[in-house]
């Protein structure tokens, strides 16, 4: 009902880009404040037997995180390399 077609541009994408490196690379960075997230929660509705949340509002950075986390997950899944940061852990993430 609240969706709208993802409209994010290579520039919103850019500087989410540059914002996680930024974090990453800054030990005294202890966190970055992507955007609110509005949504309905469980149980107030629901339109099928399965409780869903249903997001009003940051759909566009849910997404994009979403697709970057799919994507890191990928190139662990495929590399050779030793990472901080597992396929598992992405995946399990709460």
């Amino acid at each position: 009902m609240y969706q709208r077609k993802y409209s994010w541009t290579k520039q919103q994408c850019k500087q989410l880009w540059k914002d996680i490196i930024r974090a990453g690379k800054n030990d005294s960075i202890e966190g970055h404040f992507a955007g609110s997230i509005v949504y309905i929660g469980k149980g107030v509705y629901r339109s099928t037997a399965v409780p869903q949340l249903l997001v009003i509002d940051g759909q566009q950075r849910l997404t994009t995180l979403t697709l970057l986390l799919i994507a890191l997950r990928k190139v662990i899944e495929g590399s050779e390399g030793t990472f901080d940061v597992t396929k598992k852990k992405i995946q399990t993430v709460t």
